[in-house]
């Protein structure tokens, strides 16, 4: 079963029918506004949606129970809610990220990016993620 795929910078728009993969890499598709196809995907580990420019809502990913590094660099996310497992989180230049208390209590969570994230004004709700050992602002 393909366990990699790399479609960085490419035209794709639907992401369905990726259910085997355990690391996917999307950044720079800047037509992916979607990743709802992704729910539920239990081989899903790392996934890089960077650059994803359109991309607004990640929910959907919460119920990937295995996903625990997720790159969301330079997208239109601004909530962060779910998505327990996380250990690496990347957030860097999410200028629409307002608010992080979403993470709070995030057990496994040890890196996370906040750089350039110029509307982030409180970050105070990371003091209960214990495991947090690398914090980029």
């Amino acid at each position: 079963a393909l366990h990699t795929l790399d479609l960085r910078e490419t035209s794709v728009s639907d992401v369905a029918g990726c259910a085997t993969l355990c690391k996917l890499y999307l950044g720079g598709c800047v037509g992916l506004t979607d990743v709802s196809a992704l729910a539920g995907h239990a081989a899903l580990h790392t996934l890089s949606l960077a650059k994803c420019v359109a991309l607004t809502d990640v929910s959907g990913l919460a119920s990937c129970a295995a996903l625990h590094t997720l790159d969301l660099r330079e997208t239109s996310v601004s909530d962060v809610a779910g998505c327990a497992t996380l250990c690496k989180l990347y957030l860097g230049g999410c200028v629409g990220l307002t608010d992080v208390s979403a993470l709070a209590g995030h057990a496994a969570l040890h890196t996370l990016s906040l750089a350039k994230c110029v509307a982030l004004t409180d970050v105070s709700g990371l003091a209960s993620c214990a495991a947090l050992h690398t914090l980029d602002l």
